[in-house]
């Protein structure tokens, strides 16, 4: 598998550079460079019309999804990595609760101010 990432390091691309990492996949890492507003670019726009990052690009299936907690969990579920199986209910819950902590706490907390 193949993926872009298009992301700007004070965003929450932090948490799926970590699970691209972790997971050990293949991808390039294309940087949005919101200081000079590429992330309203009618390109950028196609990919998320919301203009937001980080925004992941899976060139192997054509899925393209924003969201950190989304792209979180379809790169475990794609990739058969990070999280238990779906009938493992328990396991799956703390899952699901430690994904949405890296989602919506931990990439906040670990931003970089430019």
């Amino acid at each position: 598998m193949s993926y872009v990432l298009f992301s700007f390091p004070d965003c929450a691309s932090h948490v799926i550079r970590m699970a691209l990492e972790e997971i050990g996949a293949a991808y390039r890492d294309e940087v949005v460079d919101m200081h000079r507003g590429a992330h309203q670019s009618p390109e950028f726009l196609k990919l998320n019309p919301r203009g937001m990052v980080p925004v992941l690009a899976d060139e192997s299936t054509g899925v393209t999804l924003s969201e950190t907690g989304a792209i979180l969990q379809y790169l475990a579920e794609q990739e058969g990595a990070l999280s238990p199986a779906i009938s493992d209910r328990a396991q799956r819950a703390l899952f699901l609760k430690t994904l949405y902590f890296l989602s919506n706490t931990l990439h906040a907390d670990a931003q970089i101010q430019y």
